[in-house]
């Protein structure tokens, strides 16, 4: 009989769509920082453009200078292309999250009859006899940049890393994320202390 100790952990919907609205954002401001630079050329070119009729008009040249063209479409078509992008960005956390959650969700299984652990790394699943386990480790640890220094925080979700012994040698592996990881890891060793305590 198969136990799921771990789910696969999925970004919360709030997270998704403020990443959503930061691309969006981004794709727009982008394309405000084109616009910008298309404008700033063209008042330049309209400037050059005054200076030499100014000359003309009062006989120091007699090149007659032609007015730069309107950049009207250039504005329309940053902007069209610059609307696409963002709502292309937009969606991407929505497709990447249903994605993800299209995908198998169970991260660490154990076979109850075998006492087998199956564990989810990467798209392949490994089995880890209980009796052959060494060290179970967590990895949540989060990271936020507070001017010239670092704020350490964790995670309810990280990845399980795993070692073992197979065949007279050491395999380390690291599990994709998962939901509650500190709790999976602790159910893990109290499965691994009731063998110790039933073997004694």
């Amino acid at each position: 009989m198969n136990k799921i100790l771990g789910k696969k952990y999925v970004d919360s919907k709030g997270s998704v769509v403020a990443l959503a609205i930061v691309l969006l954002i981004l794709a727009l401001g982008i394309g405000g920082f084109v616009f910008w630079l298309v404008h700033t050329n063209y008042e330049y070119d309209l400037w050059l453009y005054n200076m030499d009729l100014r000359d003309y008009e009062n006989g120091r040249s007699s090149y007659k200078p032609v007015p730069p063209a309107s950049p009207i479409w250039k504005y329309v078509l940053i902007w069209i292309t610059a609307i696409i992008a963002g709502v292309f960005l937009f969606f991407v956390p929505f497709m990447i999250s249903k994605n993800q959650l299209s995908k198998g969700d169970n991260v660490v299984v154990l076979d109850e009859t075998t006492q087998v652990l199956k564990v989810l790394s990467g798209r392949v699943y490994h089995s880890v006899p209980l009796n052959k386990i060494v060290k179970i480790k967590i990895e949540n640890m989060g990271l936020i940049p507070a001017g010239k220094v670092f704020i350490f925080y964790k995670h309810s979700y990280g990845k399980l890393i795993i070692k073992y012994i197979k065949d007279g040698e050491t395999i380390k592996i690291k599990s994709n994320d998962m939901q509650s990881v500190k709790e999976v890891a602790i159910k893990i060793e109290s499965f691994l202390n009731n063998r110790s305590v039933g073997h004694n």
